[in-house]
C-alpha cells in the first residue's frame, strides 16, 4: 500500500494529498546485476573449458586404444 493511501486511512488530511516518492534504485541491486552477469560469463567459460577437456580426453583415450565402453561409462 503506498504512503498516500496509508496517510488517507489515518485521517491526516494535510498529508493525504502528498504523493509517496519512490526510492531510487539501490546500488546493491546494480551490484547484484553486475555480479550475476560476471557469474554467467564465468560459467560459460568453464563450460567451454570442460568441453575442450572432454574432447582432449577422448582423443588421448582413442590414441591408447581403450574401448569406448570402458572410458565412457558416465556418458
Amino acid at each position: 500500500m503506498d504512503e498516500t493511501r496509508k496517510r488517507a486511512r489515518t485521517g491526516n488530511e494535510e498529508v493525504a494529498s502528498v504523493p509517496a516518492t519512490k526510492a531510487p534504485q539501490s546500488p546493491q541491486s546494480t551490484d547484484a546485476t553486475a555480479a550475476a552477469a560476471a557469474a554467467a560469463t564465468k560459467i560459460a567459460e568453464q563450460q567451454a573449458e570442460l568441453e575442450a577437456l572432454k574432447e582432449s580426453h577422448s582423443v588421448v583415450v582413442d590414441e591408447l586404444g581403450m574401448p569406448k565402453s570402458i572410458h565412457c561409462r558416465s556418458h
